[in-house]
């Protein structure tokens, strides 16, 4: 069995998607060759706190045009008992409970080893939170989900720029991409968190970045992501992707085939996206494990040698994250 590098997976209760808790993907991880894995921090999460509170943090409303931001906290009847608007440091707690959790795991078993990747909020944030992660051992990158956090590359401050560059750890970016508009509010978000977008936010800052979700085959991206050495592209979901035609930029084409074709193989790492590799989004009940499978069935077609496949599988994120 080849060793797999699973370079996202998500972690704790999701307001707007899946739940990922950690029982769930050890077995079936490890059981398909994983050994090392990314930890991030859900999405818009609810975290219980240790009073017995629900934190919900932080979710974006829009306001006669204008984006704000709220902490909710609830008792567990769900009565609400407090609400900040545009709270600062809002994934503190959530970044916190990720990664003394995931020191424990790390602990408790010798299966697969967890690095932590904490979610930023660029416009909420403050520098001093940021950096407290900046010499943790576990840590190995930092994540700006830009949907989640209603946030684009014109979000992200210097200084932030700057301690990425100190840190020499790449930024760990969602991608996303809609052909046509669905007129549901997200249209405008979406669209600025292209992969092409923040493919050229990186190339102006000299940012080493990791995009996710094969940059939704974004032609522009793929130009510029093949061009540089900055860059490494998540493939995972790849059956949800697959499926999910509006989400890619090209029409009628298979995901896998069109990404190993047109983008250069020693930018491509593995990735599940637990708890998103479902056969069909909202189905989160029917989770995907056979990623790995179908990337060796697409070596197998079109004739990729066994080092592609160690090298796609592992060794690429391996190396990008500087994992030793």
């Amino acid at each position: 069995m080849i060793k797999i590098f699973d370079s996202q997976m998500s972690l704790g209760k999701n307001v707007f998607g899946p739940d990922s808790n950690i029982e769930d993907y050890l077995d079936n991880a490890y059981n398909m060759g994983v050994v090392k894995t990314i930890m991030i921090p859900t999405g818009t999460h609810e975290l219980e706190l240790p009073d017995g509170n629900i934190e919900r943090s932080c979710i974006w409303f829009n306001e006669s045009g204008k984006i704000l931001f709220k902490r909710l906290l609830l008792d567990n009847f769900g009565t609400l008992l407090d609400e900040q608007t545009n709270p600062v440091n809002p994934y503190l707690l959530m970044n916190k409970f990720c990664y003394e959790s995931l020191k424990k795991i790390n602990k408790k078993q010798k299966k697969i080893r967890f690095y932590f990747c904490p979610k930023i909020h660029p416009i909420l944030d403050k520098e001093e939170e940021v950096v407290n992660y900046f010499s943790l051992k576990e840590v190995i990158a930092f994540k700006i989900q830009g949907i989640s956090s209603y946030t684009s590359p014109k979000d992200v401050p210097n200084w932030l720029i700057d301690f990425i560059k100190t840190s020499n750890k790449p930024l760990m970016i969602h991608t996303d991409y809609r052909v046509k508009e669905k007129k549901d509010g997200l249209d405008k978000i979406i669209r600025d968190n292209r992969a092409s977008e923040w493919a050229k936010w990186a190339v102006h800052n000299n940012l080493r970045t990791y995009l996710a979700h094969g940059l939704c085959l974004d032609p522009l991206a793929i130009d510029i992501v093949n061009n540089s050495d900055l860059f490494m592209v998540g493939l995972g979901p790849d059956l949800m992707l697959n499926q999910e035609k509006n989400s890619l930029a090209p029409q009628n084409i298979d995901y896998l085939t069109y990404l190993f074709d047109n983008i250069h193989h020693e930018k491509i790492c593995f990735n599940y996206d637990y708890r998103w590799n479902v056969s069909k989004r909202g189905n989160w009940s029917a989770l995907d494990w056979e990623s790995p499978n179908r990337i060796i069935n697409c070596a197998k077609k079109f004739r990729y040698s066994e080092t592609f496949l160690r090298n796609i599988l592992f060794y690429n994120g391996i190396n990008f994250f500087n994992i030793t």
